[in-house]
C-alpha cells in the first residue's frame, strides 16, 4: 500500500474515532446514571483518547516522509503568486473581459442575423405594400444601429486594451465618399436636411491605408452631425496636402445644430460623454474617431458655438497610391447622390445577377442561419446545398460527383469549428479542395479577424448579419462566371 493510500486510511480512522468517541460522550452526559456510570463514562473517553492519540503518532510518521516536499511546494506557489506584477495581472483581466465580450458580441449577432435576414427577404420582395415596406424598412434600420452599437463597444474595448491594429489596403477615396454618402443621405431626407458635399478636384484617386477605419472616423462624425441637427444645413468638405510620398486627407463636417458648450466641448471624448442627455446615442462613437485618428498620426479638433452648429476637423495621413486625380464627373456624380436615387432604390436592394450555372455549400450548424443564407442567395438562381457541420461538409467535398463553385463556412461550430474544416478540406489531395473559394460566415467581427481568417486558408470575410451590398459583392468576386454570362 502506498503512502497516499495508508495517510488517507489513518485520516479516515482518526476522525471515525474522534465521532464515535463524541457521541458516546454526549450521550453519557444525558443518560441516566443507573444506565452507566460516570467511571465508564470516562473510559470510553480514555479508550477513544489513546486511540486517537496513536493515529495522530501514525499520521506524523507517515506524513514526515513528505513534509519537506509539501513545505517546498507551498513556498514555490507562494513566490509565483508574489512574482506575479501588475502588469501581468491587468493583462489577464483584459484577455478576460475581451473573451466576454466576444462571446456576447456572438451571442447578439447570431439572432439579430436571423431577425435582419428575414427582414431583408421579405424587403427584397417586389411590389410590396407602402406600410410594410416602411415598417420592414424601419426594423432595418434599427437593426443596423444595434449592429453599430456592438461593434462600436468591441471596438473602444480594443482600443483600450492595446489590441486594434490597422490593416493598410489599396482603395478608391471615390468608393469609401460614396459608401459614407450613401450610409447618411436617408438620415438626411426624413429631416429635410440640406446636404452639400464639396471635394477638391485634384484630390488623388488611390490611396492606402485602413479604409475600413477612414470610413468609420468620417461616418461617426458625419452620423453624429445629422443626429444633432434638427433642421438647416450639414456640409462636408474633402481635400488634401502632399507630404512627400503621402498625402493628408482633411475632411471638415460642419453642421447647423444644437452646437456645444465649452464645457462639453472639454469633456467631449472623454469614454460615455454625451453633451446632451437628452439625445439618444452611446457617446462611443466620438471617443472612438478621436483614437483611430491618432493611431493615424494625425489630428481632430472641434469649434462650436452653443445654439448654432460645431465643425469636426479631421486630418489623417494616408500613403499616396495613384496621383491621378478623381474626375470632374466623379465629383458631381459624388455631389448629386443624394438627387439621383432614390430611397428604395438606395436600401438594401442589389442588382441580382443570374447565376444558375453556379453550385455553392453552405455550412453552419444552426438550421435558422442556413435557411437565411439560402434565403438572400436565391434570388441569384444558384443551386444551393447545405451542411449543418463541417466533417458533413468534408465529406461532400470529397464526393467527386459534386463541384462547387464556393463555400460559405460558419466558423463557431460545435465538434469541429469552420476554421479546423477549412485545414482539412485544404489537405485533401486534390486541386479542387486547395483552390475552391471559402468564404468565413461568422459572428465573430472582431477587429482583426478577416486577418485571422485569409492566414488559415479561406478567400473572403462575411460578418453576420450579412450585409446584402457586401454578399452581392462576394459572389460576383468568387461565383460568377463572365464566360458563363449570357
Amino acid at each position: 500500500m502506498g503512502k497516499k493510500e495508508s495517510l488517507q486510511k489513518i485520516l479516515f480512522l482518526l476522525l471515525a474515532s474522534i465521532l464515535i468517541g463524541y457521541g458516546i460522550t454526549v450521550y453519557s452526559l444525558s443518560a441516566d446514571e443507573s444506565e452507566i456510570s460516570i467511571s465508564g463514562m470516562l473510559a470510553f473517553i480514555g479508550v477513544f483518547a489513546v486511540f486517537d492519540l496513536i493515529a495522530v503518532v501514525m499520521l506524523l510518521f507517515f506524513y514526515g516522509g513528505d513534509r519537506k516536499k509539501y513545505e517546498e511546494k507551498i513556498e514555490q506557489l507562494v513566490q509565483e503568486v508574489n512574482s506575479l506584477n501588475q502588469e501581468e495581472t491587468d493583462k489577464k483581466i483584459s484577455n478576460a473581459k475581451m473573451d466576454f465580450l466576444t462571446k456576447v458580441s456572438q451571442g447578439i449577432r447570431v439572432p439579430l442575423n436571423n431577425i435582419m435576414g428575414f427582414n431583408d427577404l421579405v424587403l427584397a420582395k417586389k411590389n410590396l405594400d407602402n406600410e410594410i415596406f416602411e415598417n420592414a424598412s424601419k426594423i432595418h434600420d434599427s437593426g443596423a444601429v444595434l449592429v453599430g452599437f456592438i461593434n462600436d463597444i468591441l471596438d473602444f474595448s480594443k482600443i483600450k486594451h492595446g489590441k486594434l491594429e490597422l490593416v493598410p489596403v489599396d482603395y478608391e477615396i471615390s468608393s469609401l465618399v460614396n459608401s459614407v454618402v450613401s450610409s447618411n443621405a436617408v438620415a438626411a431626407e426624413s429631416k429635410l436636411i440640406k446636404f452639400n458635399l464639396n471635394i477638391d478636384e485634384n484630390l488623388p484617386s488611390r490611396l492606402i491605408g485602413d479604409e475600413l477605419r477612414v470610413k468609420q472616423i468620417f461616418d461617426n462624425i458625419l452620423s453624429n452631425a445629422f443626429k444633432y441637427t434638427k433642421s438647416g444645413t450639414v456640409e462636408w468638405s474633402i481635400g488634401f496636402e502632399r507630404d512627400n510620398n503621402d498625402i493628408w486627407l482633411i475632411s471638415k463636417i460642419n453642421d447647423s445644430g444644437m452646437g456645444m458648450k465649452k464645457e462639453d466641448i472639454d469633456n467631449f471624448y472623454s469614454k460615455y460623454s454625451q453633451f446632451d442627455t437628452k439625445l439618444d446615442g452611446s457617446g462611443l462613437g466620438l471617443s472612438i474617431t478621436k483614437e483611430l485618428v491618432q493611431m493615424m498620426d494625425g489630428a481632430i479638433t472641434v469649434e462650436s458655438e452653443y445654439g448654432k452648429g460645431t465643425i469636426f476637423t479631421v486630418k489623417i495621413k494616408q500613403q499616396l497610391r495613384n496621383e491621378t486625380p478623381i474626375s470632374e464627373k466623379t465629383v458631381n456624380r459624388l455631389k448629386n447622390f443624394g438627387t439621383q436615387i432614390s430611397k428604395e432604390e438606395r436600401s438594401i436592394k442589389p442588382v441580382y445577377n443570374q447565376m444558375p450555372y453556379a453550385h455553392v455549400l453552405i455550412v453552419d450548424d444552426m438550421p435558422l442561419n442556413l435557411e437565411v443564407a439560402q434565403g438572400l442567395m436565391r434570388p441569384y438562381g444558384m443551386l444551393i446545398d447545405t451542411a449543418p457541420s463541417g466533417k458533413i461538409a468534408i465529406a461532400k467535398i470529397m464526393n467527386q460527383s459534386t463541384k462547387y463553385s464556393a463555400i460559405f463556412m460558419d466558423h463557431m461550430m460545435p465538434g469541429m469549428d469552420g476554421v479546423e474544416a477549412v485545414r482539412k478540406i485544404r489537405e485533401l489531395n486534390s486541386d479542387y479542395a486547395k483552390n475552391i473559394p471559402i468564404i468565413a460566415l461568422t459572428a465573430n467581427a472582431l477587429a482583426g479577424s478577416e486577418k485571422m481568417f485569409l492566414e488559415n486558408g479561406f478567400n473572403d470575410f462575411l460578418s453576420k448579419p450579412m450585409d446584402l451590398m457586401k454578399l452581392d459583392s462576394v459572389l460576383k468576386k468568387w461565383v460568377m462566371d463572365k464566360s458563363k454570362e449570357k
